[in-house]
């Protein structure tokens, strides 16, 4: 019997050919493609392998959503979406098949940096008829004019987005401190590094020039992380920067421990209160397959499943319209704590008994007691992570603008140099050309 070898777990950097294989840059790239979601309000997610996939449920809302056509061709719409919070943009493409049906295709076109992502959300097929375009338009919720986009499924997006932004800006907070210290250590790093280190440290400066001068604008050193990293892929890539500089994976890792640690103690809260499923968005027949139609939708399922980075977001949508205000990590008031109090004692008269042995009865704990323990625990966690953080800012925290400094020391020097033998190789030129004269 053939032995079967387990396959090597790789990922792959989005616009690009380069494979990630080393365990240390996939966790640091995963949680680089959270930040990503965040940033370009994304609505899909990346699978472990890197690949960008739009869930089930929500294509079918997005085929719900009214859609706006800005601009039309000989085949197919181009339309949008404005809701309150995202403007989503689709295209629409249509062609008769052998059979003589028709088809239709719709995709979301979504941005990522200067990179487009085109997402295929579902295909419609029927008879190719006079009225074909028409049954499309219906099909896919595709008007010429719109009064208001507002209704139950643009909701369902806005919704969406707004909780992700939660999570975000609850994340933001050691994502930013992190990103901090990752762009001092790796400035130092290519400050001793070779040639091709020293260019991308050039290049690099004139974007944190440019940046580091708004200093209280919100994200500025995760933003800078962001440039930094598209740079290391523009000259050559993780892999090859590694290569250069043996000592990044530890850098990354000292990025990814704290970063993913608070994920996973935000996910703890996000298990303990149990959210309720939401429910599925229903499809009609101009959505789906009915009695005495020719027409049907045909929904692509996602080939890989995308990891669960992102921490529910139903605890956050639920506490947001409880509190009305900013979001807190912090245990819930509910009945159930109250219940777990304990009831006062009332003082009693002393009556002296003579001692006796009692049997030891352990009281089963109730499952609101177990979330109970386990959120007092997870909180303990938050809190002690907050410290360690401290901490590690206190001593750590640099003045990145030494680096620059140095940098810019070191290019001063070399071309002084540069000058002084310039100079030096003219003045012994001149002397040939006497000495020739002569």
């Amino acid at each position: 019997m053939a032995e079967t070898r387990p396959k090597k777990i790789t990922l792959k950097v989005f616009g690009s050919e380069e494979v990630l294989q080393e365990p240390a840059l996939m966790e640091y790239y995963r949680l680089r493609q959270v930040d990503d979601i965040y940033m370009f309000k994304l609505l899909g997610d990346f699978t472990s392998e890197g690949k960008y996939v739009i869930s089930e449920d929500v294509k079918k809302t997005l085929i719900k959503v009214k859609k706006l056509i800005s601009e039309v061709s000989n085949n197919g719409y181009v339309g949008l979406s404005e809701l309150k919070n995202i403007t989503l943009n689709f295209k629409t493409k249509y062609w008769q098949g052998e059979d003589g049906q028709g088809v239709a295709n719709l995709y979301l076109i979504e941005r990522l940096d200067s990179e487009g992502i085109t997402s295929f959300i579902a295909q419609y097929v029927s008879e190719y008829s006079d009225d074909f375009k028409e049954k499309v338009k219906k099909a896919f919720n595709l008007f010429n004019e719109i009064d208001e986009f507002e209704d139950e499924y643009s909701q369902k997006i806005e919704e969406f987005i707004q909780i992700q932004q939660a999570k975000k800006a609850e994340r933001d907070y050691v994502v930013e401190i992190q990103s901090e210290i990752y762009i001092k250590e790796v400035m130092r790093m290519l400050q001793e590094g070779g040639e091709q280190s020293h260019k991308l440290l050039d290049e690099f400066s004139k974007i944190y020039e440019v940046k580091i001068k708004q200093p209280n604008k919100a994200g500025v050193f995760t933003s800078l992380r962001k440039d930094l990293d598209t740079l290391i892929i523009k000259f050559g890539g993780f892999n090859a920067f590694v290569n250069e500089n043996p000592a990044f994976l530890k850098v990354s890792q000292s990025f990814t421990k704290p970063v993913k640690r608070f994920d996973i103690i935000s996910q703890k809260l996000d298990a303990a209160q149990a959210p309720k499923p939401i429910s599925k968005p229903s499809i009609s027949s101009k959505g789906g397959k009915s009695a005495g139609s020719k027409s049907s939708f045909v929904i692509p399922k996602a080939k890989g499943k995308a990891p669960d980075y992102k921490p529910a977001v139903k605890r956050l949508g639920k506490e947001g319209k409880k509190n009305k205000g900013p979001l807190k990590i912090g245990l819930p008031k509910s009945k159930e704590q109250a219940a777990l109090k304990e009831p006062e004692k009332k003082a009693q008269p002393a009556v002296s008994r003579p001692a006796a042995a009692r049997p030891t009865v352990t009281q089963p704990t109730t499952p609101q007691q177990n979330v109970q323990k386990d959120m007092l625990l997870v909180q303990e966690l938050l809190v002690e992570w907050e410290q360690i953080q401290r901490q590690e800012q206190n001593m750590k925290k640099a003045n990145i603008a030494d680096a620059l400094a140095a940098h810019t020391n070191f290019t001063n020097a070399n071309e002084a140099l540069r000058e002084e033998e310039a100079i030096r190789i003219e003045s012994n030129t001149r002397s040939f050309e006497v000495e020739r004269s002569m």
